[in-house]
């Protein structure tokens, strides 16, 4: 309320105290999850003056490799590597929520700290393909695929998920309530089937294609668990609810973005039981979901509906920051106040591992 009532200078005030949290939260943390330390190790072994365009060797895309080369220049600290990486995020982010939510930066950036977090702290690759793709919107809307293409081919070097971005430019400006829809119930569908059909095809696949892509199938059909009525699910359809009864309204605010919303939670529903599969897939359409929410408010006109959307996000969201970071594999710690060694936090995650694989 105070963001929305301030002038200018006070809100790029609100802006900037909001990034710098951010950067400081995020930038400077310490051990949290189990990708950092490969991706610390990795940042250490390097050479300040030899480049290699080998993705077999380091197992990591080129531009994700030149990128630690450069940063690894000015300083050799994991922690320094770890600060830069988020602050290059942090002004995509700044630019990418300021052009797609305008007013509703704030708002939007307030969505963006649980529904964003896991894929901040425990995709330090994917990410920058992420936001390279969101930043390239604008080239969608202007019709310049030449920009997009630019954009989408510079998250490929970093990581090859954002491939899989590049046929968006053709449809996902569009009007498609029905498509929606259709996928809408497909997911929830395979939610409540606990990916049964699609694990048999996917598995069948993959055995076919054999060598690293049967590697990857194996692990990812590994991390498979039920389904059932959780809080996130229920959360998901509530929104997905909004989102489609609200369609033609919520399209004239951004439908580039409520295309990606309902995609996020589709993949989120669709691929549920297969943990590594849903965490990757829908980090690819996040932001679509951060940056829609802010406008739903916008569309509902009745004020009992309005409190309760509200509330259920508040109730909801702190439950989506508070699960993932009550064990001790994502305990919280900054550089500033002093982290744990590397041994230490590795003997940490190690163990609730092993515990929770019994």
């Amino acid at each position: 309320m105070l963001y929305q009532k301030a002038s200018l200078h006070s809100a790029n005030v609100y802006e900037r105290l909001a990034l710098l949290s951010y950067l400081i939260f995020y930038g400077l943390r310490g051990y949290m999850f189990t990708d950092i330390f490969q991706y610390h190790e990795f940042f250490e072994s390097i050479n300040d003056f030899e480049f290699k365009w080998s993705y077999s060797e380091f197992n990591f895309e080129p531009g994700y490799v030149l990128c630690n080369i450069i940063i690894h220049y000015f300083g050799s600290s994991p922690f320094f590597f770890q600060f830069v990486w988020t602050l290059i995020d942090v002004i995509f982010l700044y630019f990418i929520l300021k052009y797609e939510t305008g007013p509703y930066f704030l708002l939007a950036f307030a969505f963006l700290v649980p529904l964003f977090d896991g894929i901040q702290i425990n995709m330090l690759r994917n990410v920058k393909g992420i936001l390279l793709f969101y930043f390239a919107l604008r080239y969608i809307r202007e019709r310049n695929f030449a920009k997009y293409f630019v954009c989408v081919l510079l998250g490929t070097l970093i990581h090859i998920s954002t491939a899989l971005l590049l046929p968006f430019y053709f449809f996902i400006n569009r009007k498609m309530r029905l498509i929606m829809i259709g996928l809408s119930v497909l997911s929830i569908v395979l939610y409540f089937s606990d990916l049964s059909i699609l694990n048999i095809v996917f598995t069948f696949l993959s055995a076919k294609m054999g060598g690293k892509v049967e590697d990857v199938a194996t692990s990812y059909m590994n991390s498979t668990t039920g389904a059932g009525l959780t809080l996130g699910f229920l959360y998901r359809m509530f929104i997905l609810m909004f989102l489609l009864l609200k369609y033609d309204r919520l399209g004239k605010y951004n439908l580039i973005l409520l295309n990606l919303a309902i995609l996020y939670i589709c993949c989120n529903t669709a691929f549920n039981s297969i943990l590594i599969m849903r965490d990757r897939l829908s980090s690819l359409f996040a932001i679509g979901i951060i940056g829609i929410l802010p406008y739903i408010k916008d569309v509902i006109k009745q004020k009992p509906i309005k409190r309760v959307f509200v509330a259920v996000n508040i109730v909801c969201l702190l439950g989506f920051v508070y699960n993932p970071h009550s064990n001790i594999v994502a305990k919280y710690s900054n550089f500033l106040t002093g982290v744990e060694d590397r041994k230490s936090a590795e003997s940490r995650i190690n163990s609730y591992i092993v515990n929770h694989e019994r």
